[in-house]
């Protein structure tokens, strides 16, 4: 389970009636802090109501402005709610975070490998902007995982295997 914040608002004025979600969010300080944009410009991105006999009432997850003499209301509110994400769902964001990790991190150790005169150029540039050559280099990698051996020489024996590179 996981929170989900959502700030809405609606108003009705002499001359309208209107709701809105402005945004959800799973940072509760994300819709604070729009909410307290809203609250600084008096909500009037969303109605104005002006007039003598305004009150407003602001607390950290809600606002509300009235005005008594012409029944013009407006409220914007932070509610949380409870939201099950699919374990499918998590799966596959971890798994697409994951991937562009190793490909940051094999990209960087075969700029590393270039530098030092371990890969040459046309290795290199074969390889580094090609998402096939990448996804490759990442399955080697994970194929021969080993827990016991520093990550580094593991991406090093990764890219040496696909890039049929001779002994680095």
């Amino acid at each position: 389970m996981a929170t989900l914040f959502i700030l809405h608002g609606h108003w009705e004025t002499m001359e309208e009636r209107g709701m809105t979600i402005v945004k959800a969010s799973y940072s509760e300080d994300e819709v604070i802090r729009i909410l307290n944009g809203i609250v600084e410009n008096g909500a009037s991105k969303y109605c104005k109501i002006e007039g003598d006999f305004v009150t407003e009432d602001y607390r950290a997850t809600m606002y509300e402005r009235t005005d008594s003499v012409n029944h013009e209301f407006l409220g914007f509110y932070i509610t949380p709610h409870q939201v099950e994400i699919p374990d499918t769902l998590e799966q596959e964001s971890y798994e697409k975070v994951k991937k562009q990790y190793l490909s940051c991190e094999i990209k960087k150790m075969m700029a590393h490998l270039l530098g030092n005169g371990t890969l040459t150029t046309p290795q290199y540039d074969s390889a580094v902007n090609n998402e096939s050559a990448i996804d490759s280099i990442a399955e080697q990698y994970e194929k021969n995982w080993d827990r016991d051996l520093p990550f580094s020489e593991q991406l090093v024996e990764a890219i040496k295997s696909v890039l049929n590179c001779a002994d680095m």
